[in-house]
């Protein structure tokens, strides 16, 4: 359980972290959405843009039936306004669409959920650990055992990272893949098991993967502009990504495609969220529902369905996913018993859709307080880079951990692939965005170095890790 808790603590982007996130600002309070939800939306999405220098987003949010579409903000520093047709790549919520493809293919009986996944690549040597085969169930789940990402990644465009990753790499991963866990004992967020995923899908259907996900949705859901590649005609909708408010370049996913290669619009992810909810018909709705089902328990209050999220806190359950590209993140999500949903598409690398995203669904939340004069402040922030060493438990191997300053906040990375973002809240105090029960303190030496630094939750007083400089440093 120690484990489970590190990573939901300190997982960013896609990994596994409940909802939450913002850049620094003054102190406020959670804001009210009733009874003028419509403003409230409007200005609050305007008001995130401009804290967190997002140059533009959009937001479909839909409440008992009635869905309500919002834009603010510039497709590019100085460029065209946002719109309804402005497209953006939404990243690993790409992986909803993936796994809703698995189940349309199992209820065609087109495969099986617990087929081994070298039925589909003969070829191969699959790995498997203690006897047992990775199956299509297991990738679907984040239960197969394949670590996040492939020890072969190695991109020659650090822009573009994931280009030239071919299928080809993939398969010279798994001749050599070595297991973290036994097939479906463990739940461990992986890129590379969802892209394989995609892959053999795209085997089986005979089809691309782009056109797997086209066949699949563009009638039946009415998503006309969701794609891999943006033609020509559709270009001049195409958002630029930006990070720490400067222009990037798209990021163009190969053999990972199944795991977050798709673009889309606010129109269609609209759609995509009410088909969902059951707001919109269509002979998917109940392929959906499939997919929304708890297949694995990682820790309470939180579960996975296929390729979905499910976390539940004390007034709120949600189905979600969210993503982040380079310069893009984004959130689906949507709580069944309130009947409310949302989709945010931001052209930004700032982690703000999925905070800004609970304040929605989840009434109980409240945004984090933030010091904005230490969160102003560049040399007080770079006083925490650098490398430590962590102890988690005695059981368990140390690990290092990297800190550096992204903007206005740390960026705190554990040498296991989790990662979190802190916030300051006052001096040598931070918390942990996402995970409002997370707080990690920092302690000086006489001379006003730091000595240490441990993570703990509030509401248990438990101690998650304890951080000491790397003597290197």
């Amino acid at each position: 359980m120690a484990k489970n808790k590190i990573s939901i603590a300190f997982c960013c982007l896609t990994l596994i972290t409940t909802v939450g996130a913002e850049e620094p600002t003054a102190q406020k309070d959670a804001i009210s959405i009733q009874p003028d939800t419509h403003m409230n939306i409007q200005n609050l999405l305007e008001e995130y843009l401009e804290d967190t220098g997002t140059p533009g987003a959009a937001v479909a949010y839909i409440e008992q039936g009635k869905t309500q579409l919002f834009c603010s903000g510039n497709m590019a520093l100085n460029g065209k306004s946002v719109t309804e047709d402005t497209i953006f790549e939404i990243g690993s919520i790409s992986k909803v669409f993936t796994t809703l493809a698995l189940m349309d293919m199992v209820s065609r009986k087109e495969v099986n959920l617990d087929d081994p996944i070298e039925k589909y690549l003969p070829e191969m040597r699959c790995p498997e650990l203690d006897g047992k085969k990775i199956t299509l169930r297991h990738l679907a789940t984040h239960t197969s055992g394949i670590p996040r990402m492939p020890n072969n990644f190695s991109p020659k465009d650090p822009s573009n990272p994931y280009h030239d990753y071919t299928a080809q790499c993939m398969y010279d991963y798994l001749q050599s893949c070595t297991l973290s866990g036994v097939p479906g004992d463990k739940f461990e967020y992986s890129n590379i098991g969802m892209g394989l995923l995609g892959h053999i899908l795209s085997i089986q259907s005979k089809k691309s993967y782009e056109e797997l996900i086209q066949t699949l949705i563009k009638k039946q859901l009415n998503m006309p502009n969701t794609m891999v590649r943006v033609n020509e005609t559709r270009k001049a909708n195409f958002s630029t990504g930006h990070h720490l408010m400067q222009p990037v370049s798209y990021w163009d996913l190969t053999g990972f495609a199944g795991a977050g290669a798709l673009r889309s619009n606010i129109r269609d992810m609209a759609n995509f969220l009410a088909a969902n909810m059951g707001v919109l018909k269509s002979p998917l709705n109940q392929t959906m529902q499939n997919c929304h089902e708890n297949q694995f328990y990682p820790m309470p209050g939180f579960a996975v369905g296929f390729g979905w999220m499910l976390s539940n806190s004390n007034s709120a359950e949600v189905i979600w996913h969210n993503g982040g590209t380079g310069g893009f993140r984004s959130y689906l999500g949507f709580n069944p018993k309130t009947q409310k949903g949302i989709v945010i598409l931001s052209n930004s690398s700032d982690d703000w859709p999925d905070e800004f995203a609970q304040l929605m669904l989840d009434p109980d939340y409240k945004r984090p307080v933030i010091d904005k004069k230490l969160a102003n402040s560049p040399e007080y922030l770079k006083q925490f880079a650098g490398s430590y060493e962590v102890v988690i438990s005695s059981e368990l191997p140390k690990q290092e951990l990297q800190i550096s300053v992204y903007g206005k906040q740390l960026a705190s990375a554990l040498s296991k692939g989790e990662v979190g973002m802190l916030y300051p809240e006052s001096y040598g105090v931070f918390g942990v965005k996402g995970f409002p029960d997370g707080k990690v303190y920092c302690t000086f030496d006489d001379s006003g170095k730091i000595s240490k630094i441990e993570a703990r939750l509030l509401s248990s007083e438990t101690l998650l890790w304890t951080a000491t400089p790397n003597k290197a440093e």
